[in-house]
């Protein structure tokens, strides 16, 4: 296994004059393409200007799903290649996807007829080979019995249908580490700064190393615009008047410690009628998630955060539904991700590759990808890759994704064992209430290029998300970590912490 070494990545640039494909942005989507790009034979550089899926892709609903809701628009095809991409994800990431059944509560015979025959459809679109469960109709005792704390006036029975749950930042790391085994270039706290350009054509980019500011000018075939809802950023850096192409909603979550009678193997998935959406109520790593909300914003920031509007609406809804209320001092941590959806005018639309993504390719030959959700980041990167190859910029090769597993889950398990072995106190736990050791951060520092303790903390181990309080109680054990094995000044990690603690008291209720 070839680890994550930030500065490897950073010697690895001179080496190379010119890189056939340069990815900006680390999340879901870029990193898709930077393992497809990879496993073609192509050198391949992904750079981010943060920390690795710092953005959407670790705010998630934690689904990979087929988008269930997509049915009442008869957008039958992309609800198709979504349940494919859910059993493509189940098979090469076992370690951190599984399947999850959902119950949807049914108040009325008519709900029940028509939500049945929206999701036997559904089954049945995922056809032979990736159903992943069986669409049953419940009795009104079956589902009280597996959603306990369900509202039971006028209650008529239940549907019970399956989807599939995730860790998403944990994917989103481990095909990164699968890339780089592959020789993929990839660098975090990275910044494309500028453009190189030749007869009006980018050839390159002018990278910034944010840590040590030390500036680097690096050519390439073929740029991609990978950076989600910054992707207006990127374009009207090449283009000063490029018009905006992206229009972003608001996604917040909330997470609870079991309420009581709440957390059993189901989840419930329940529609709003008034203002057509629906709420989750999740069971995910010993806590429960309720989510989402979809809020327009005009602002795009590095760190959303929950408004008190947020909260009390998903408060409501669950509250609505369910026997056992809760307050908003039930919150142990909410988070907030930004969801980048697309405006597109027609001269814009130059590769409209389904409702849920598009590509675009710029007059100085950037192409953007943006929209799409994370069940689906796979074939996004191999429709960047099967363009550029259409258009010529690259030899014709085969995507080779749909069969390449990113479960190194056994080779690290056997990693951070021969830490403990080493050094018996690394299987100290870092906060008395969680089972995460301290083997596990040596782990995300030495492997996966975890730079700060929010890095650690927020997506190495999803202590920030389980659990805000905690996390902050956590992070002086962090630091103590990355002062014994990663070199750091105790007056660096100091600041770390005052930094941290800013940032994790944006996911609690003050």
């Amino acid at each position: 296994m070839v680890k994550m070494n930030r500065q490897t990545s950073l010697d690895k640039i001179s080496t190379v004059d010119t890189w056939d494909i340069i990815i900006i942005g680390g999340g879901a989507t870029g990193m898709g393409i930077a393992l497809d790009a990879t496993t073609r034979g192509l050198k391949t550089l992904l750079v981010e200007k943060g920390d690795l899926a710092n953005g959407t892709s670790s705010r998630s609903t934690k689904l990979v799903h087929g988008g269930v809701r997509y049915l009442k628009q008869f957008h039958f095809k992309l609800v198709f290649e979504a349940i494919k991409e859910r059993k493509i994800i189940l098979k090469n990431a076992p370690h951190l996807s599984s399947a999850l059944p959902f119950i949807i509560p049914i108040y009325s015979y008519f709900n029940m007829l028509y939500y049945g025959i929206g999701l036997f459809l559904y089954e049945m679109l995922a056809g032979w080979g990736s159903n992943i469960g069986r669409t049953t109709l419940l009795s009104r005792k079956s589902t009280i019995n597996n959603l306990p704390f369900i509202k039971t006036k006028n209650l008529k029975g239940g549907i019970l249908y399956y989807d599939a749950q995730f860790n998403d930042s944990q994917l989103c790391i481990d095909i990164a580490a699968t890339a780089t085994n592959n020789d993929a270039t990839i660098i975090n706290y990275f910044e494309c700064a500028d453009f190189i350009k030749s007869n009006e054509k980018v050839i390159g980019i002018q990278g910034v190393d944010r840590l040590s500011q030390k500036k680097y000018t690096i050519k390439g075939k073929n740029i991609i615009n990978a950076t989600g809802v910054f992707s207006d950023t990127i374009l009207q850096m090449d283009d000063p008047k490029k018009s905006s192409i992206i229009k972003p909603s608001k996604g917040v979550h909330l997470v609870f410690n079991d309420p009581g009678k709440t957390l059993t193997k189901y989840a419930l998935m329940s529609p709003i009628k008034q203002d057509d959406r629906v709420i989750f109520v999740i069971p995910w790593m010993g806590k429960l998630l309720v989510g989402t909300t979809d809020t327009p914003i005009e602002k795009i920031t590095t760190e959303p955060a929950a408004s008190m509007e947020d909260v009390a609406y998903l408060l409501y809804l669950y509250n609505s539904l369910s026997e056992n209320k809760i307050d908003k001092n039930s919150v142990v941590s909410m988070f907030a991700g930004l969801r980048p959806l697309i405006k597109l005018s027609d001269e814009d639309a130059t590769a409209l590759i389904s409702r849920e993504h598009s590509i675009l390719t710029s007059a100085s030959g950037i192409i953007t990808i943006a929209g799409g959700k994370w069940t689906t980041y796979r074939k996004m990167a191999e429709d960047v890759m099967e363009l550029v190859i259409a258009n010529q910029k690259l030899p014709n090769s085969k995507c080779k994704t749909e069969y390449i597993s990113v479960d190194i889950s056994a080779v690290k398990n056997k990693t951070i064992e021969s830490y403990i072995l080493s050094d018996k106190s690394l299987a100290e736990k870092i906060h008395p209430a969680f089972s995460f050791t301290k083997a596990q951060v040596v782990y995300a520092i030495q492997h996966e290029m975890a730079m700060t303790i929010e890095d650690v903390l927020a997506r190495r181990i999803r202590l920030l998300f389980l659990d805000a309080k905690a996390a902050i109680e956590a992070a002086k054990e962090v630091a103590k970590i990355f002062v014994n094995y990663a070199n750091k000044e105790d007056e660096q990690m100091k600041e770390q912490m005052v930094a941290f603690e800013k940032i994790a008291n944006k996911y609690l209720l003050n």
